[in-house]
């Protein structure tokens, strides 16, 4: 009988129970740092990538001849480290917390990537898509004015407005 009291009332004692409740809380806010530094590490690696490539678009837009290939050289070491360590993030993140951790690095990796290409969005437009529009825009406007112009209207209607 004296293990079933001892049970019950280990069961039943609430200093227990709130010493179990804190260690599970402890155990949970160090999980939740341990992913923000796994987020932040892959938020670097996002941004040495784009770094990267951006500089490698830049390069590619500038040909300086002779110096072509070791950009061109210089930049696939940057891409390559940029992937060595994405490797070594995911074998890190797949050890400490297997592979549903590193499916949640990916789907944050897909927001950040979502919410980039927002910046590069205005309203929802494509900027690319815009700047084409407004071509085309400024033509045709162009074109109309042209064949005003050429048609004799402008001229009449400045003698309309400013009259000799």
């Amino acid at each position: 009988m004296a293990g079933i009291d001892d049970l019950v009332s280990s069961v039943t004692n609430p200093v227990n129970q709130l010493r179990a409740g804190v260690d599970a809380a402890k155990e949970a806010v160090a999980v939740v740092e341990d992913m923000q530094q796994v987020v932040q590490q892959v938020q670097q690696l996002n941004e040495k990538t784009i770094a990267a490539r951006t500089a490698w678009r830049k390069k590619k837009a500038q040909v300086k001849g002779d110096y072509a290939f070791v950009d061109a050289v210089d930049e696939y070491k940057r891409v390559k480290e940029a992937e060595e360590l994405r490797k070594e993030l995911r074998a890190q993140v797949i050890s400490k917390w297997g592979e549903a951790g590193w499916a949640e690095v990916e789907v944050i990796e897909a927001r950040q990537r979502e919410d980039l290409k927002k910046i590069y969005t205005e309203e929802g437009h494509d900027r690319a898509k815009l700047r084409q529009f407004a071509l085309v825009y400024w033509s045709l406007s162009f074109l109309f004015v042209g064949w005003l112009w050429v048609a004799g209207y402008i001229r009449e209607w400045s003698s309309i407005v400013f009259p000799e």
